[in-house]
């Protein structure tokens, strides 16, 4: 019978790694396909269970059980399973520690209740038995209910600034140290108020938390909000300058064919009388006359013409040789914001690399639709493999009061928006930036 009661005791532990990792991972950033990370989820936690079974068998180092479980889970699970960096995995873990043992300790306090005394309830649900099956099977089914709830509003963290990151990651420590406290006061006290006050407590704990949670999310909801309204603002102008630089080359080209006609005209006359010497230095005057085509993308999408025309008169500025190949059919599946802001981005950041090369300077830009798919690549020289001293590509930006784009990370949430993909690589002295778009937004 006790080999029943190890086994569920086990399957407790496994259930709540599991809980646990995941959210590490859905809060962090998923490196892997579904299916690589649910197997690999798996095998995380069947390594914590080993982990805390072979500890808790040794009561001399119980301190080290929850210490080491983090440590496990942050660096090993959550490097192995998620994109997301350290500060971010460990507030997520000590979010999703905190949340599982406020729950647990809810639930025994409550029990306690309407069993008597904390201390004797506490030994009884400790030791195994069917009292303690049943509690955990009541305890793991609360945890995975809150997990289900909130699972699709953890990636949101991740776009939370790194200061509000560590302020979840103080306050959810601070949270977890109060719950542990609160909780050897129940265990050690002897009167019911006791025992309410205790649950009162950790219930607004944990609403405190949610709270400020949501706060952070919604905050950050706003700022991403405000860098698209400043995207918008940035296209409207580029489309703005594009129609001023079309109206301008129709104008051009109407001032040239009338001039046309008059050289004609002068051609003509001189010819009627004769007179070839005049005929050529005439010609040769025309041919020298200075004449400049304009450099105007015509691919027959207002958002592409815009950012293409604009980015080519700042690569004119900047000395930067700039070509591009466009072969698209319709891009009405996407919105045109997000379209500015992966183009956009992609050459700005193509233009700060050039910018610290010497000698040629040149950036090609390709976009290629094929079905319902958009390819989106922009390759630029480089002055040094950008991944040895920066492995994610951070951005290492520090004036705050100039707006820079929205970076390669909102690069990448777009593209995962479209089902989609960012790709950079360094090969040959060169960048590529290559992001995937497919035409059903999630």
């Amino acid at each position: 019978m006790n080999a029943w009661f190890m086994t569920a005791e086990i399957l407790a532990t496994f259930a709540e790694s599991l809980l646990i990792v995941g959210t590490v991972v859905n809060a962090s950033g998923r490196r892997y396909s579904w299916k690589k990370s649910v197997w690999l989820t798996f095998l995380c936690a069947a390594v914590l269970t080993a982990y805390v079974t072979y500890l808790d068998a040794r009561p001399d180092y119980a301190f080290f059980t929850p210490v080491g479980y983090m440590l496990l889970v942050v660096f090993g699970a959550g490097g192995l399973l998620s994109t997301g960096k350290f500060v971010l995995r460990t507030a997520s873990c000590v979010l999703a520690l905190f949340v599982t043992r406020a729950i647990d300790y809810m639930l025994l306090i409550a029990l306690t209740l309407f069993h008597g005394s904390p201390q004797a309830f506490f030994y009884l649900y400790l030791q195994p038995g069917a009292s303690r099956v049943y509690y955990l099977l009541l305890n793991n089914l609360y945890a995975l209910l809150v997990y289900c709830f909130f699972r699709k509003h953890l990636l949101k963290l991740s776009a939370l600034s790194k200061k509000t990151i560590w302020l979840l990651l103080l306050y959810t420590a601070l949270a977890y140290g109060v719950l542990q406290y609160l909780f050897t006061m129940v265990l050690y006290g002897n009167a019911i108020q006791l025992q309410g006050s205790a649950i009162l407590s950790l219930f607004v704990l944990l609403c405190a938390l949610f709270t400020f949670v949501f706060s952070m999310i919604t905050l950050s909801a706003s700022e991403r909000e405000k860098a698209t309204n400043q995207m918008l603002a940035s296209m409207n102008q580029m489309m703005e300058a594009n129609f001023y630089s079309l109206n301008e080359s129709i104008t051009g080209n109407a001032k040239a064919i009338h001039d046309f006609h008059h050289h004609l005209s002068v051609i003509q006359t001189l010819a009627q009388k004769e007179e070839p010497a005049q005929i050529s230095e005439y010609i040769g005057s025309v041919l020298t006359a200075s004449f400049v085509p304009a450099r105007l993308c015509q691919c027959g999408n207002n958002i592409l013409d815009a950012v293409i025309n604009a980015k080519l008169t700042e690569a004119g500025q900047k000395g930067i040789d700039a070509a591009y190949t466009i072969q698209i059919e319709d891009l009405s599946a996407f919105a045109q914001a997000d379209i500015c802001a992966v183009l956009a981005n992609q050459i700005e950041n193509a233009f700060e690399a050039c910018e610290k090369v010497a000698g040629a300077r040149r950036i090609q830009i390709h976009i290629h639709q094929k079905e319902g798919f958009v390819l989106f690549k922009v390759t630029n020289p480089v002055a040094a493999n950008p991944f040895l001293d920066n492995e994610n590509l951070a951005s290492t930006k520090t004036d705050s009061n100039v707006i820079h784009g929205l970076g390669l990370k909102n690069i990448q949430d777009i593209a995962k928006k479209y089902n989609g993909s960012l790709h950079c690589e360094y090969a040959n002295g060169r960048f590529i930036s290559t992001v995937l778009l497919c035409g059903r937004a999630v």
